[in-house]
């Protein structure tokens, strides 16, 4: 217990991790302000033309839908048949030309939805949050390496492996807690802006719940990402090199093979990059769509597909890289020399 608590002070008392507050604060800042430069509360004539043309698009809808449903039954004129023809099976006039969408809402000037835009702001916070977590795992554990305190450590406590695991389970604790607070005031700035220069919604017990569980799943991608930067780093035995394997992957696979794959039009290509499955674990699915089986099509046939990746699959991939980078670290650090 006495090394959580020293590594829980120096956590919070390391220059690196109070400059990192400070730019993921400055970044969520930026990204607020754009949200509130973006949105404004409509005033009565934006809302009276939204309600006049949301009925003009209602009636011309409903036109649509009586010709349809004419020319269905056979007493539309030879134009009326020509234009809508024979229905694809399982559609009706009802369901192709439905009004229920043009709403006065879809004709405002853009503003901004608690309810509706909140978990994607959420998401974004958790991206955020889980580059800061991967910078301070890396330094939290490479700073140790690169001043011997590792070594001085060994000397008052031999015992390696609690220590790597106190150390990483306090690196969690802490950015855990940093999470919360960073959180709490994120969603309160999200509300002013929807209470001051959006709008809030109807927030049911649903949408609450919704939120939270959006909530829960950044903190577990952000306390991967610390964990993913706390081994590397322990690996590598000093910050850089855990810095240099996230800029190099990001340089070589997410950039540089992302544009190979798309020229040399390879079937599905977003299963190889990391960040499809965050996308997907934070918002529980994610769908592409494929067109690249048809490239040598000369029938005209060939239809694109859509396939997705959902967060079951994110799960097992993020689990089997923390799994193998946290057990050759820990591995590592048993049988190595720390000299």
């Amino acid at each position: 217990m006495n090394l959580v608590r020293a590594e829980w002070r120096r956590f919070f008392a390391r220059r690196f991790t109070r400059l990192m507050v400070v730019t993921v604060l400055v970044i969520l800042g930026l990204i607020g302000l754009g949200v509130a430069g973006s949105t404004q509360q409509p005033g009565p004539g934006a809302v009276a033309e939204a309600e006049r043309i949301a009925a003009e698009q209602r009636a011309q809808i409903a036109e649509a839908r009586r010709q349809c449903e004419a020319a269905q039954s056979g007493s539309a004129s030879g134009g009326s048949n020509e234009k809508f023809g024979q229905l694809p099976p399982g559609e009706t006039c009802a369901t192709m030309f439905r009004d229920d969408h043009a709403t006065a809402e879809n004709f405002m000037p853009n503003v901004f939805s608690f309810r509706d835009e909140a978990p994607a702001m959420l998401m974004v916070f958790g991206g955020v949050l889980a580059l800061f977590a991967f910078a301070v795992g890396a330094s939290f554990i490479g700073a140790e390496w690169s001043s011997g305190g590792i070594m001085n450590l060994l000397l008052w406590r031999p015992r390696r492996v609690p220590v790597l695991t106190g150390k990483l389970v306090t690196l969690l604790a802490a950015v855990t807690a940093t999470w919360l607070v960073l959180v709490a005031g994120w969603v309160a700035l999200l509300w002013g802006i929807a209470a001051f220069r959006g709008r809030t919604g109807t927030i049911t017990s649903g949408v609450v719940q919704s939120m939270a569980l959006t909530s829960l799943r950044s903190l577990a991608l952000v306390l991967a990402a610390a964990v993913v930067g706390f081994g590397v780093a322990s690996l590598g035995r000093n910050t850089a090199t855990a810095l240099g394997v996230a800029v190099g992957y990001v340089v070589v696979l997410e950039i540089g093979t992302r544009i190979v794959l798309e020229i040399a039009e390879v079937i599905k290509p977003e299963r190889w990059f990391l960040s499809s499955y965050a996308v997907a674990w934070l918002n529980k699915k994610v769908t592409f769509n494929e067109w690249r089986h048809c490239r040598y099509d000369t029938t005209g046939s060939c239809e694109s597909y859509a396939w997705t990746i959902d967060m079951s699959q994110a799960a097992l991939v993020f689990g089997a890289i923390l799994m193998v980078v946290l057990g050759t670290a820990f591995l590592a650090f048993r049988r190595r020399d720390v000299t």
